[in-house]
């Protein structure tokens, strides 16, 4: 047991000081080296970490498989790892963003769609998934003046947690700890009910649990999460997505209210709406293929097969 924790720290010590010093050289580079610099790591992360290579590439074969070559499914896995690689390399440089890079670098689509919803005074669901920069999303949002935050679920220990936690904070967004989650959900709750913006990837695997939905064609556990909070809350739920666009910058896309089953029989509802807000997720994934996170083991199946 102690030689597992020294394990441990010894390898927490190191992932925060390698991200430590990524942070450091990314915020000294100057800026037209920057994607230069991610290309070069793209490469080295294609071809060291061959099981994320393999996991990305066994995801986009079960979505695209029968509409696309091989070579065309391994262009994509490689153009959406630069796409990955990049988004953490402004990641990591975001917390010093002037309001005038802000605005040069982020832009908004149907905005008037946010607005119309929160004059009602209930709050806001943003549905989203992982689809482009999306920790970035806060940056542009409070910018223009709202109140916008979103659920942290740190995976990489307690030091690199901090680490991203004071990183988000220095970027303006507001974060509601995923643990413990009955306090979780109380501050959700809160946070909509002051007429605020929830932003949800609706597409994270849930950590028990869920709602079974068909995502592609096959059985994947689903958070119920938006839908159970929009019914407590009457809060609405609008999808919105951050893509890239051809000169990296990046375009926030909120599209119209996503309208909801609302009967007596509540776990049908659960049920009905959960797999119609796949579909919403599904159609961002497949306009925007190259910025989706295919990583995610989301099937519930791939246990033995990714």
């Amino acid at each position: 047991m102690k030689k597992r924790r020294r394990e441990n720290l010894v390898k927490g010590i190191i992932k925060l000081s390698l991200i430590k010093s990524l942070i450091l050289i990314l915020n000294i580079l100057p800026q037209r080296l920057l994607y230069p610099l991610a290309r070069v790591l793209t490469i080295i992360y294609w071809l060291v970490l061959r099981p994320f290579r393999n996991t990305a590439l066994f995801n986009l074969n079960r979505v695209f498989g029968k509409g696309k070559t091989q070579k065309e499914i391994k262009r994509l896995a490689k153009e959406n790892a630069f796409h990955l690689v990049k988004n953490v390399c402004e990641l990591f440089r975001g917390q010093n963003l002037s309001k005038e890079q802000i605005d040069r670098f982020f832009e908004i689509e149907g905005k008037e769609n946010l607005d119309r919803v929160l004059a009602k005074g209930k709050g806001v669901i943003g549905l989203s998934a992982h689809i482009g920069n999306f920790m970035m999303i806060s940056v542009k949002m409070n910018r223009e003046g709202y109140s916008f935050g979103y659920i942290a679920r740190d995976i990489l220990g307690d030091r690199v947690a901090k680490l991203l936690a004071d990183m988000r904070r220095r970027m303006g967004a507001h974060t509601i700890p995923a643990f413990p989650p009955h306090a979780c959900t109380h501050r959700c709750i809160d946070w909509l009910r002051r007429n605020n913006i929830l932003f949800l990837q609706f597409d994270r695997i849930p950590i028990k649990g869920g709602v079974v939905v068909d995502f592609f064609g096959h059985p994947a556990a689903t958070m119920p999460g938006p839908i159970t909070l929009a019914r407590r809350t009457k809060a609405a739920i609008i999808p919105i997505f951050i893509v890239r666009q051809r000169d990296n910058t990046h375009k926030i896309v909120i599209e119209p209210e996503a309208e909801l089953e609302k009967t007596l029989d509540k776990e049908k509802d659960l049920q009905v709406n959960a797999q119609k807000l796949t579909r919403v997720i599904e159609s961002a994934i497949l306009r925007y293929p190259e910025d989706y996170f295919w990583l995610l083991r989301r099937w519930v199946d791939q246990g033995s097969e990714g």
